[in-house]
């Protein structure tokens, strides 16, 4: 097996090479196409970055319904490929019919102005990725064709660093946008319309028609040439006929297996978050890193592609993003670990990205070139689409999320696994605090259910948003639980908590602690930015503690539930849990500024002092006394995405973490 480098077949015309010398500059149409996609992917990035948050938390969207969505759609896309690079070999017009494709794409962004519902919005989406599909063989088409074959790689290396340099813009601008428009989500839809506008008129006034970069001079004998004789159209067969040529079913073939190879990049900066605690107000700048790299080396990864051979450089991209995939999985958390996974991850679409397409067009011949960069694009992006759904199933299994049981002194033996799933889950004095999401659903539907000793529901409340911190009090009586929501924060760029404490003597609820009135530094505070999470509560059914967020600063909270009211006691104090002996309270710590970098710190309530424990990883968790002690708590599991394990350390300082179980998380003491 091996990539077709340079030569080309007979028939595989590009545009006419200008001999020795100095090397051309890039043809205007190349600039030209990366001018449109430039300001394109602007439009379709700004959309992107926000699309997730407005349809999960605006439309009520689970996380796993929009992954499926989004697949659907990216599958769609990919196999709208062969339409889209058939249909511009067949007229012979490939301007046409990417004009058609960026056309309907731009369409599409002033309709979801008006589409407010899941039915109308998925429509609209499916239309969109339907115009990404028909533009992108046509376009590379003419990249190819106004190009000498020896500068390929340089040439689609340019386009790419354009089409980048969109990439970047986007999210920035959504970002900027959000933070200063009323109705945030409408004023990104409405900007993004005008600019992919922009785009099409771009297209259509600056593109040539033809292959070439700079069309010919004009004869000045004004005997008019005869006109060529059209060629024969193509066919179904013609295209079909391509997977005959030897190197061009080679070259397929390896992209295919190698994009078996390949995650999707949410996968890659989801673990990449879990293995360094990077906070979540940062998350959405992790694409801009991969895409920042994958700008400053496209052009010179193109180049070097012309020079020592698209096979070498290419196989090289694929080796540096299995060393990214190995750093992730094997490396210890280093500081610098951010920086190396996301430099390889852009190196390794600077050396694939614009250097497969380049491959390709020295195998195909002119009259088929749409076809043939369509039939290797789709099938190497149906390969990456079936990975990422293996590498999403293999986090699941018959009892994940299932309430599970192991004795106390054998937490390693056998597990009793009972029929109750749960997200977040806690118990005391025979009561339980359940809060599940419906897995599968395209509508989330969460709720937060309260269960006796048995584990049979007693009551269940509706949730506004997603689970995220459960707790019971001593005796059974209340119990508290925090979602995650959106638009109401005004500290943060999108999210925000909800806390709410369940009596369950008399169901009465409280749904928000932003409702309780705030004393701060012996004064009356209110603010539109609070947010509490992670309660606490003690033995005399009245008190409890809590986190405040406010300012950007994080607050230790002692509260009362009668009285309705909390006070400030210490700052820089999240998740706090409160001893059995209610003398020392346990919580995460931020000990770096901008990151989420926790360390697990114990409190005196006494004297205000405090210890490190010696847990040296971050702990993003609201840690749970086994007794007075030792503290269980979730870390992401070695080398999973999406799996946790319990853990165990000394309350005291001393010692070292001991794995308690794998596999499990929300731990809780009965008995």
């Amino acid at each position: 097996m091996y990539l077709a480098d340079r030569s080309a077949p007979a028939g595989a015309k590009t545009a006419p090479d200008r001999g020795p010398g100095r090397a051309p500059a890039v043809a205007p149409t190349v600039l030209a196409l990366g001018t449109v996609s430039l300001i394109t992917d602007i439009s379709s990035e700004m959309v992107t970055a926000v699309l997730p948050l407005y349809l999960i938390a605006g439309l009520g969207l689970s996380p796993l319904g929009f992954g499926a969505l989004d697949g659907v759609y990216n599958g769609v896309s990919a196999l709208v490929q062969l339409t889209g690079g058939h249909l511009a070999d067949r007229v012979r017009n490939h301007k046409l019919v990417a004009g058609i494709g960026y056309g309907l794409s731009a369409l599409c962004k002033p309709l979801l102005l008006l589409a407010h519902s899941l039915g109308p919005i998925s429509v609209v989406l499916a239309l969109e990725r339907t115009g990404k599909g028909l533009r992108t063989a046509p376009r590379d088409a003419l990249i190819s064709l106004s190009t000498p074959d020896r500068l390929q790689g340089r040439a689609f290396g340019v386009h790419r660093a354009m089409d980048t340099t969109g990439a970047l813009l986007g999210p920035l601008a959504a970002f900027l946008i959000l933070g200063v428009a009323v109705d945030g989500y409408d004023a990104v839809f409405g900007v993004s319309a005008c600019v992919a506008a922009l785009g099409v008129v771009v297209l259509m006034l600056f593109v040539p028609s033809g292959a070439g970069g700079t069309p010919p001079p004009r004869p000045r004998t004004a005997a008019a040439p005869p006109a060529p004789e059209r060629p024969d159209p193509v066919r179904l067969r013609d295209a079909a006929a391509l997977l005959r040529l030897p190197r061009l079913r080679a070259l397929a073939l390896c992209a295919v297996l190698l994009g078996l190879t390949t995650v999707s990049d949410a996968f890659v900066y989801l673990l990449l978050q879990r293995r360094t605690g990077i906070d979540d107000q940062w998350f959405p700048l992790l694409p801009l890193g991969t895409a920042a790299v994958f700008l400053l080396l496209a052009v010179p990864a193109g180049a070097l592609a012309d020079r020592i051979g698209r096979r070498t450089v290419f196989l090289t991209g694929h080796a540096l993003l299995l060393a990214a995939y190995g750093l992730l999985l094997w490396a210890p958390a280093w500081p610098a670990l951010p920086y190396l996974v996301l430099a390889l991850h852009g190196m390794f679409y600077a050396a694939t990205d614009g250097v497969l397409p380049a491959a390709v067009a020295a195998t195909v011949p002119e009259s088929l070139r749409a076809t043939g960069l369509a039939l290797v694009g789709t099938g190497q992006a149906l390969a990456r689409f079936g990975c990422s759904l293996a590498f999403l199933g293999s986090g699941q299994g018959p009892d994940r999320g299932a309430l599970t049981s192991v004795p106390a002194d054998a937490p390693d033996g056998p597990r009793t696994v009972s029929d109750l799933t749960c997200r977040r889950f806690h118990a005391a004095a025979g009561t339980g605090v359940c809060l599940r999401s419906s897995p599968g659903a395209l509508a989330q539907d969460n709720k937060a259910v309260i269960v006796d000793a048995e584990l049979r529901q007693v009551r269940s409340f509706p949730l506004a948003g997603t689970p995220s911190r459960a707790r019971v009090s001593p005796s059974g009586r209340f119990a508290a639980w925090t979602v995650f929501v959106s638009g109401e924060s005004y500290g943060a760029a999108f999210f925000s908590t909800r806390t709410a404490i369940l009596d369950t003597r008399t169901w009465k609820l409280d749904a928000s602690l932003e409702e309780f009135a705030i004393t701060m530094d012996g004064r009356d505070y209110r603010a539109q930015d609070v947010n509490f999470w992670g309660v606490t509560f003690a033995k005399d059914d009245d008190t409890f503690y809590a986190t405040l967020s406010t300012a950007g600063e994080t607050h230790l909270v002692k509260g009362s539930v009668s009285r309705r009211s909390v006070t400030t006691l210490a700052k820089n104090v999240e998740c706090p849990s409160l001893s059995p002996d209610e003398t020392r309270i346990a919580y995460k710590k931020r000990v770096r500024a901008g990151a989420s970098l926790w360390r697990e710190h114990v409190m005196d309530l006494g004297t205000s002092r405090d210890r490190p424990l010696a847990e040296k990883r971050s702990v993003d968790d609201q840690a749970a006394w086994l007794d007075d002690r030792t503290l269980a708590y979730a870390l992401p599991a070695e080398g999973a995405a999406d799996r946790t394990d319990l853990w165990t350390v000394p309350a005291d300082g001393s010692g070292s973490p001991e794995l308690l179980t794998s596999g499990a998380s929300s731990p809780a003491r009965l008995g």
